[in-house]
């Protein structure tokens, strides 16, 4: 296979790339929507229990009370992932065979947003896991039950809790707010999915090496 054909693969995946980072960006919205406590509020109709336990990793975002799982596994960012591992292992097998400079550009692009959202972003969701595991198991004074609210979004995952309440005539309510906000790597990777499109359009001198 020689001539123009290795080079409009490229191209016609990277266009493909543009709608999948687009798709998914809109499915990750909605996916997360449903996540945690505020996911559970949207049911309203229906009686829940507390989240009381959360783990976040690459496979997903799963929101428990003690071993239900009350939400997820949330996919997206698996998905994510997943799209890129199979752009990078195409551009890998265009740039070997043969020797398409956007596909180059491409690979380059997809393995750095790998490591990071592997690496970086692996690091990240067990810290939140381990963080918000212990403001969730935490009590809140003054109250029987703790109080707390998760949440998620394709940029955040974020846990609101109350450390003490207070019951006053004037002014009753949580007197220790407490938040935890981090990044979401679903957000990191929908970017790479973009980047790697364009990097895979990108013609610098109009065609391919």
């Amino acid at each position: 296979m020689k001539g123009r054909w290795p080079g409009l693969i490229v191209t016609l995946w990277s266009v493909l790339g543009l709608f999948v980072a687009v798709g998914m960006m809109g499915y990750s919205f909605l996916d997360t929507a449903f996540a945690g406590d505020m996911g559970l509020a949207i049911d309203s109709d229906n009686p829940h229990p507390r989240v009381d336990r959360v783990r976040y990793t690459l496979a997903g975002l799963t929101y428990l009370h003690g071993d239900q799982v009350l939400t997820g596994p949330h996919r997206s960012l698996l998905l994510t992932l997943g799209w890129l591992a199979l752009s990078t292992l195409l551009m890998w097998g265009l740039w070997r065979r043969w020797a398409v400079a956007s596909a180059r550009r491409a690979l380059r692009v997809s393995v750095v947003a790998l490591a990071l959202v592997v690496v970086v972003g692996g690091a990240t969701l067990f810290v939140a896991t381990w963080k918000h595991g212990r403001m969730l198991s935490a009590d809140t004074v003054g109250l029987e039950r703790p109080v707390s609210m998760t949440s998620a979004s394709p940029l955040t995952l974020h846990l609101w809790s109350c450390g003490r309440w207070v019951e006053s005539h004037a002014a009753p309510g949580c007197q220790d707010i407490q938040r935890s906000t981090f990044p979401n790597p679903t957000l990191w990777g929908l970017v790479g999915v973009l980047v790697t499109a364009g990097a895979g359009l990108w013609r610098p001198s109009g065609r391919d090496a």
